[in-house]
């Protein structure tokens, strides 16, 4: 939240709507096996998306620290 008020702050935006999104071409992830106790591990090589965000930045109560 610190990094998104500083970037509003430097760039004066009072209001505006943002979207990001994360993502990968190569990585192994995996989840915990209860029954063995140890993590199944998967091998991806393709382009995948694994973070979409979304959201509003506007000022509230006429919040002055935005246009400082």
């Amino acid at each position: 939240m610190n990094g998104l008020q500083e970037f509003a702050n430097k760039n004066h935006l009072a209001a505006s709507h943002f979207t990001a999104i994360g993502a990968f071409s190569r990585a192994t992830i995996g989840f915990f096996y209860f029954s063995i106790k140890d993590y199944k591990r998967i091998e991806i090589e393709e382009q995948a998306e694994v973070l979409n965000i979304t959201g509003d930045i506007s000022l509230f109560q006429n919040d002055k620290r935005l246009r400082e």
